[in-house]
């Protein structure tokens, strides 16, 4: 494979039983002027998905949306969201503690800085994995190629039950993490994978 990041490499997981898994891990930053994602990193997620390694990605993409922490969506962070879904990334994000602030904003990161030595004037960013992790095997999926009429039926029928009216935050996360399973579990049910 031809490494096209400095941050891309391979790694053995052990997970539960001495079971070993491989996953390529890499890490993208999108600055606020560019184009989100880069060429490159759909080109590794294209590979990666080609030949069924998982792939997991730490990132930075200055993009605005609630879906990772934020408390509004802006354009970029609607365009990113749609580009991992379409890509059948999964966002792994834990926690709600912001840990950026400024007057203006705050945000929710996932990461710590490691207090290690690095011989640089950056520390390295610290990221765990544990034998919990989830792995996903989607494999590429066309969205052309899905059954839209039946999916759209099936969400239909999915949706009874979901309260359309809220009264809390609280109440719109319940409705919001219904909606989601409703939505997913329809794709599934209706799916074609290439």
């Amino acid at each position: 494979m031809e490494l096209w990041f400095r941050g891309t490499m391979g790694l053995l997981f052990v997970g539960k039983g001495n079971t070993k898994r491989e996953v390529a891990i890499c890490s993208a930053y999108f600055p606020k002027n560019t184009g989100s994602p880069s060429r490159e990193l759909s080109d590794l997620i294209r590979y990666c998905e080609g030949i069924g390694l998982p792939l997991l990605v730490g990132c930075d993409p200055n993009s605005h949306h609630t879906m990772w922490g934020d408390k509004e969506v802006q354009t970029r962070g609607r365009m990113l969201l749609e580009f991992l879904t379409l890509s059948g990334m999964q966002i792994a994000n834990r926690g709600s503690v912001p840990t950026y602030f400024t007057p203006e904003r705050q945000s929710v990161v996932s990461w710590r800085v490691s207090l290690e030595v690095s011989l640089s004037d950056h520390r390295h960013i610290f990221f765990e994995l544990d034998e919990s992790i989830q792995l996903f095997e989607n494999g590429y999926r066309n969205p052309r190629a899905t059954q839209w009429d039946l999916y759209l039926e099936d969400l239909k029928g999915r949706r009874i039950g979901i309260p359309s009216r809220y009264e809390s935050e609280a109440d719109v996360k319940v409705v919001l993490n219904r909606l989601n399973s409703a939505i997913v579990e329809s794709f599934e049910a209706f799916k074609t994978k290439d």
